[in-house]
């Protein structure tokens, strides 16, 4: 179970880290650098936390989870804070990665 646990924080580590990627784009001086350092300490504490997690998951599905929280919380930095729009296709192509990951983990 914590091996589960580590999945979704490396998971929510990816996404945060692609907030302050957002955040990085925007910034200057001293801001810019704060942002980058975060950053690559989010995407350096994901990576970590999916290596342990891959520990006692297979590899296939732990990877496929955790790109599925990415990019399904990339949608919603996306949206959130650059005020992307949500089409039918996104959201259709968005809730397939959805089932597939949940599928993955029942297979």
């Amino acid at each position: 179970m914590i091996h589960f646990l580590a999945l979704l924080l490396a998971g929510c580590c990816e996404v945060s880290g692609v907030f302050f990627i957002n955040k990085f784009e925007k910034s200057s001086g001293v801001t810019k650098w704060a942002n980058f350092i975060l950053l690559v300490g989010n995407f350096s504490l994901s990576l970590t936390l999916l290596s342990y997690a891959m520990q006692t998951i297979a590899m296939s599905v732990a990877y496929a989870i955790w790109t599925g929280i990415g990019a399904i919380g990339a949608m919603l930095v996306g949206v959130v804070f650059n005020n992307e729009k949500v089409n039918l296709e996104k959201a259709l192509f968005l809730s397939l990665i959805i089932f597939s990951v949940v599928m993955l983990k029942i297979v």
